[in-house]
């Protein structure tokens, strides 16, 4: 039973990269082969090519090869089963290399490629602002407009609940022990 997660662990990652690989491959060579704009289709596959090399070089489990048995030495270093962190992003990254490789099959042209870089920036740009708006909030106005138009600051709403009971209970004591005149 040791080494069970492990063993599963390697058996998706294979698993995984095999797929990535084929579907990559097939997007990628019939591009070549048609020698459309070698240039343009080199620059544009950059990326998802170094992200296809990352993911095989961290997520490639090892074996021991002794001649019987393949024994396990280490699952790879990356969790391709999980889907969180950079490998979502390079693993997307790939996939929309594959519709942009057969988007310029099929139109001859780069618009496709220019669009979903257009896309991916604008994702990237979303992405970063919820970052920051997780470690750095925007400071919300108290400022509440009123019925006659005039902007008065809410005092009740960055009051917590206690504190207004608090003074509710205060203003009761004040007018129980009022002197008479």
């Amino acid at each position: 039973m040791a080494g069970k997660a492990d063993k599963k662990q390697a058996a998706n990652n294979t698993k995984i990269l095999k797929s990535l690989k084929l579907a990559y491959s097939i997007g990628f060579i019939p591009t070549l082969l048609a020698r459309y704009n070698l240039i343009s289709t080199f620059i544009f596959n950059i990326l998802p090519i170094l992200s296809l090399y990352v993911l095989v070089k961290q997520a490639t489990p090892q074996y021991e090869n002794n001649g019987r048995s393949n024994k396990l030495i280490h699952p790879g270093s990356l969790d391709l089963g999980t889907g969180d962190g950079l490998q979502e992003y390079m693993i997307d990254i790939i996939y929309l290399s594959i519709l942009g490789n057969i988007g310029l099959l099929i139109f001859k042209s780069n618009k496709l490629w220019l669009l979903l870089m257009v896309i991916v920036s604008g994702y990237v740009g979303y992405k970063l602002f919820q970052l920051k708006q997780k470690y750095m909030p925007s400071k919300k106005s108290n400022i509440v407009p009123s019925n006659n138009g005039d902007t008065t600051p809410d005092t009740n709403q960055t009051k917590s609940k206690r504190q207004i009971k608090l003074e509710k209970r205060a203003g009761k004591a004040n007018n129980r022990f009022k002197p008479a005149h």
